[in-house]
This record gives structure tokens, sequence and C-alpha cells, in this order.
């Protein structure tokens, strides 16, 4: 495996937190769920921009920003170039030290590098092609002059990023309301009162009373719950819905379930 080098020293702890979290969990090679029609659309965007972008009598040496699991790196490693003589030189970059480490790996490649895009690790007019693909929009608004600075004068520079009002936002912001609404109902914390009571009750520490006036609390709380998954038709909804059967198991099992 190919080591990877960092010059990360100064970011936001808990948001790099969260996106550490989140190369380390997930299969995928992005941000978004693969085999999907955005996947697919993405897909041919980039390799018919890298197919032209990339010469193949000259070398090219491409820098993939805020790189993930390397998504477009691949597509331009993949690109068939067993025709011409230029020789592709990829360089990765992210934040994280777990996405830069799985690309390097993935790729076989040295040039994976875990940097704050704010600070780049390289001189003046590096690169032929900058491209990233969702993740540069989480960089400061400034680090824009560092992707300008290491692209050389004839170079070129391509992104795909999220933006306010989008398809993704406006997806992301209605599952955001939906769970705001959840929340608002006190649903686990009446779940909460009552399971204590319930397990009291069973313990023969409380009386029966308590916790039928703890299930009475609880009892319109779920109704409103119930209402609240009929009126979706969100993909959040088979979550909320397998949340329900399952409280429900063990409410309905409670004494099983000390």
């Amino acid at each position: 495996m190919n080591g990877v080098q960092s010059t990360l020293n100064d970011i936001d702890g808990c948001g790099l937190a969260a996106w550490e979290s989140h190369w380390q969990k997930t299969s995928n090679t992005a941000a978004f769920e693969e085999s999907t029609p955005l996947h697919t659309y993405l897909q041919i965007h980039w390799s018919n921009f890298l197919k032209q972008a990339i010469s193949p009598h000259n070398d090219t040496k491409l820098i993939d920003l805020a790189c993930g699991k390397g998504t477009v790196s691949e597509l331009a490693a993949s690109q068939d170039n067993a025709v011409g003589t230029g020789r592709l030189d990829i360089h990765c970059v992210d934040a994280t030290f777990s996405a830069v480490t799985n690309v390097a790996k993935r790729l076989n490649i040295s040039t994976a590098v875990q940097a704050n895009c704010a600070s780049l690790p390289y001189q003046n007019d590096s690169f032929d092609l900058v491209v990233s693909q969702f993740g540069i929009e989480y960089a400061p608004a400034h680090s824009a002059n560092e992707f300008a600075r290491i692209l050389k004068s004839s170079g070129r520079f391509a992104s795909v990023i999220h933006y306010k009002n989008g398809a993704i936002y406006q997806d992301c912001n209605e599952k955001r309301k939906l769970i705001e609404k959840v929340l608002s109902l006190n649903l686990f914390e009446k779940a909460q009162v009552a399971f204590t009571a319930g397990y009291a009750v069973v313990d023969g520490k409380l009386p029966l009373q308590v916790f039928q006036k703890a299930d009475a609390d609880f009892a319109p709380v779920i109704e409103q719950y119930k209402q609240l998954i009929i009126s979706t038709n969100s993909e959040v909804k088979s979550l909320l819905i397998q949340i329900l059967k399952d409280m429900g198991f063990m409410y309905e099992n409670i004494a099983s379930h000390r």
C-alpha cells in the first residue's frame, strides 16, 4: 500500500471527524448513492470531459481536490490512452486521512495527500487539470485563490458542486424538516418515560398506576407520529415505520426487554 502524505495542521476538528466517519463507513466511491440516474449522468459527464481534456500525446498532470474516494480520479485513470504517448500524473487531496488512504490503495498512487484545500502544498502553475466533485464547496471561499494558484495558465478547471435550492439541497432540506417534526413530538422522551415506568412496574418498584399514567401520555404522541408517517412520501418514511414497529414490539414485550 502506498504511503499517504499529510500537511494538515489547522482545520475544524468537529467537521473533519464527521467526514472521517463517513469515508470509513461508506462502501461507495462518492458522497451520493451509486447505481442511480444521477450517478450515471455524472459518470458520463466526467468521462466526456476527461477524454477531451487529457492529451493522448502530451503529459497531463491532474489534481482531484476534496477527492473523497476518488471518483473523478478513477475515471481519469481508466481513460484509454493506449494509442498515445502522454503520461497521466494523478494527485489526490482530501482533508480526511481515510479518504486519501483509500484512494491511494485503489488507484495505486503515492501522490494522495491529506491537506486543507485552503493551503495546498504545491508550487504555482503545477497542474494542467484541477477537478473536484461535491467537495470544494465545503472549503473556505478564499480557497479559490489556491485553486487558481496551482493551475497552469494554459490549464483547465472543472468541478461539480452543490448549490442552494438545487435538487440535492431540496431533498436534504425536506428530510431535515421531517426529522424536526418528529423531534418536536417528543416521541423519544415520552417513550423513555413509559419504558422506564414499565420496567419499574415489572420489577415491583412502582405501582401499575404510574405506568398507566405514562402510557396515557404516550398514546397521543404515537398517534401524531403515525399521522406524520401517513402524510409523508419521503425516503425517510421506511425508517420512521421501522422505528414505530421496533418500539411497538418492545412495548408489547416490555417484561422481556429489561
